[in-house]
């Protein structure tokens, strides 16, 4: 392979598309949307198979089969018409999948082909098990709970399992150790029941009372000998503890404090994996813990049950994002390394363009180098500061911002590694220009109907002005880089349509806003993307989304000259080049597209797979950025919107 040809593909080895420089991280290991709305689905299962080479996840309503050892897909298990609840190996070469849509599908782990379904008038199947033996296959039903018992040689349907009383879904259903008994836990509102059946007969030997949780880790599991039944529930007030049953008779043995969250796994060979503070950690009576504490995106981990692969070496989180998150448990490593399991919501070149740094929702800051794409750095502030709102980029910096009760915001460089003590009061809310040289603080003045607002050099601490604003219940979305210019949202749905009024204010002087504009139908808010109001970095401009997800362009020397930005679908993101010439706008569908000053457009750039959440101009020019939900961050060369403008 020739070096021209090499520049064609990542560094993962995967093609680049047309026009782009570079990706930073990989589509490996990661489920695309299935609708038009660009939003990846969550996954929903997962299940390694036996011989610990392979996964399989769901997602939506398709389930993918993984290479464990890079990443790459080897089959698409679609057909199914609603959500995969539970996916399962039966053996080496055939999947069963079950979900929403009330079937249970039987498929070629090779080819992804469909071998046989089985379909039952019932709410839709949330779990799936399989004993010991290979030759039962269980499946859990939702609305009433319980579960099916099938005969895996004939396929054929020997009994139906509903205990009195039954309502809800099916949470968990497992065998035990041994394979002679059957657990199954109950769910319903917040509310559960254990009940346990002897797997020979399919009679039940015991089931709990109904007992009310607001826990929000619900699970139930046999201990690795088989001898007891946990569950995780409050013990004394809001202190987490562990209940533990008698798995034969049901009595209480004993409630016990225990600091814990999510799924608690059992192996056969005594070790126990469960997550802690966004650590995967593993114990063992007697050993030291041992966890991973890279890379568990913090949006996941809410959701996550991890599931352990044969032999104990890998692991991974059957719920939360789009991206499967693969963890070596020998190397204590996430796969694939050198890449975000999470969304890339923010974006910044450095001042030479010869870098990007990137910010995701799995709470981890990366710095790139922006001909190859190769990972240069990866930051991982500790699980409690991985909140997007953390962390700010901008102007080749990167900003997190430690708040304090009372007045003071400590903001710290992480790449720099300096820190300005900025003294900031408790208001209604800070905002950052966007190249991140100024912040202003929003305070609450004693007068009603004031704001007072603080605007200080990120730098140095210094404060550079202080001014009231008269306001009502105005929201603030944008500050200029100098400070001098600012805007805040007032909505009024006393009208029919709903009008919405955009006040742009001179912080350089008193008086009223100087600039009013007035928005019918509303303007659209999201805290987690580009900020859907900003300023040119030249003052001359003003840029918004509109109700319908349009961005809208005003001149603010005449405001009424208003200049309409529509790619064909919803806009997500958008950045101004430096020299305030050009536009760049990402959209849902997963494009980016260039635009000058009069709303033409240079160029339309395609690659990514999901709703682009992020775009960014290098100061010169010559190169932009776009993040998306798809994990991956591209880097674009000028030449790649000039060519198809001429």
């Amino acid at each position: 392979m020739t070096e021209r040809d090499s520049a064609r593909f990542d560094v993962f080895g995967d093609p680049l598309p047309g026009g782009a420089l570079s990706r930073c991280g990989t589509h490996r290991l990661w489920h695309p949307p299935e609708g038009d709305d660009g939003v990846p689905p969550e996954v929903s299962a997962a299940c390694f198979s036996p011989d610990a080479r392979r996964l399989v996840t769901a997602a939506g309503r398709t389930a993918r089969v993984w290479d464990l050892e890079d990443g790459r897909e080897l089959a698409v298990l679609s057909g199914h018409r609603s959500q995969v609840n539970a996916v399962l190996y039966l053996s080496a070469t055939r999947i069963v999948t079950a979900g929403d849509d009330r079937t249970v599908r039987l498929w070629d782990a090779d080819s992804g082909a469909e071998l046989w379904q089985w379909r039952l008038e019932c709410q839709g199947f949330s779990r799936l098990a399989l004993s010991s033996d290979g030759r039962t296959l269980l499946v859990g039903l939702c609305d009433p709970s319980g579960f099916a018992v099938l005969d895996v040689a004939t396929w054929t349907l020997r009994q139906w399992i509903r205990p009195e009383g039954s309502e809800g879904y099916t949470s968990s259903l497992s065998f035990s150790p041994d394979g002679s008994q059957v657990l199954l836990l109950e769910r319903f509102g917040e509310s559960l029941r254990i009940c346990v059946f002897e797997a020979a007969t399919w009679s039940l030997q015991w089931a709990s009372e109904v007992v009310a949780t607001e826990f929000p880790f619900v699970w139930a599991a046999f201990s690795a000998d088989g001898q007891r039944v946990r569950r995780p529930g409050y013990v004394t007030g809001w202190r987490p503890g562990l209940y533990e049953y008698d798995a034969r008779t049901g009595a209480l043995l004993d409630i016990a404090p225990h600091r814990f969250e999510g799924r608690w796994v059992p192996l056969p060979d005594g070790t126990e994996v469960r997550i802690v503070m966004g650590r995967l950690v593993i114990s063992r009576a007697g050993e030291p813990e041992r966890w991973v504490n890279d890379l568990l995106p913090a949006s996941s981990t809410d959701k996550a049950e991890p599931v352990v692969a044969p032999g104990g070496r890998w692991a991974t989180l059957a719920r939360g994002s789009a991206a499967v998150v693969l963890l070596d448990l020998h190397s204590r490593k996430v796969r694939p390394e050198r890449a975000h399991r999470g969304s890339v919501r923010r974006l910044t070149f450095s001042r030479d363009g010869a870098k990007l740094l990137s910010h995701s929702w799995d709470g981890t800051l990366r710095t790139w180098a922006c001909g190859s794409g190769r990972q240069l750095e990866c930051v991982t502030p500790d699980w409690w500061r991985r909140s997007i709102d953390r962390i700010h980029l901008g102007g080749g910096r990167a900003l997190e911002v430690e708040s304090h009760y009372g007045a003071g915001h400590l903001t710290r460089d992480l790449l720099a590694g300096t820190e300005v003590n900025i003294k900031l009061k408790r208001g209604r809310s800070t905002l950052w220009s966007d190249d991140l040289a100024v912040v202003a603080d929003l305070a609450d003045h004693r007068v009603e109907g004031e704001l007072t607002v603080h605007v200080h050099d990120t730098r140095t601490g210094a404060r550079l002005r202080r001014m009231p604003i008269a306001v009502n219940r105005d929201v603030v979305q944008a500050l200029s880089r100098t400070g001098r210019l600012l805007v805040t949202q007032e909505e009024c749905r006393q009208q029919e349509p709903c009008r919405t009024e955009l006040r742009v204010w001179n912080l350089a002087r008193r008086g009223p806003p100087f600039r009013v504009l007035t928005i019918w139908e509303g303007a659209q808010t999201s805290s987690f993307s580009t900020p859907e109001v900003g300023f040119s970095p030249d003052e001359a401009w003003l840029v918004y989304r509109d109700a319908r997800d349009v961005a809208i362009l005003v001149d603010l020397a005449c405001p009424e000259r208003r200049i309409r930005l529509d790619p064909g679908a919803r806009v997500s993101s958008v950045a101004f080049s430096e020299d305030s010439k050009r536009v760049a706008t990402g959209d849902r569908r997963g494009a980016v597209t260039v635009w000058n000053m009069e709303g033409q457009r240079l160029g339309v750039l395609e690659g990514h797979r999901a709703c682009v959440g992020a775009v960014a101009f290098s100061a010169d020019g010559d190169f932009l950025a776009s993040g998306s939900d798809d994990t991956t961050a591209l880097i674009w060369p000028r030449s790649a919107w000039e060519q198809q403008g001429r």
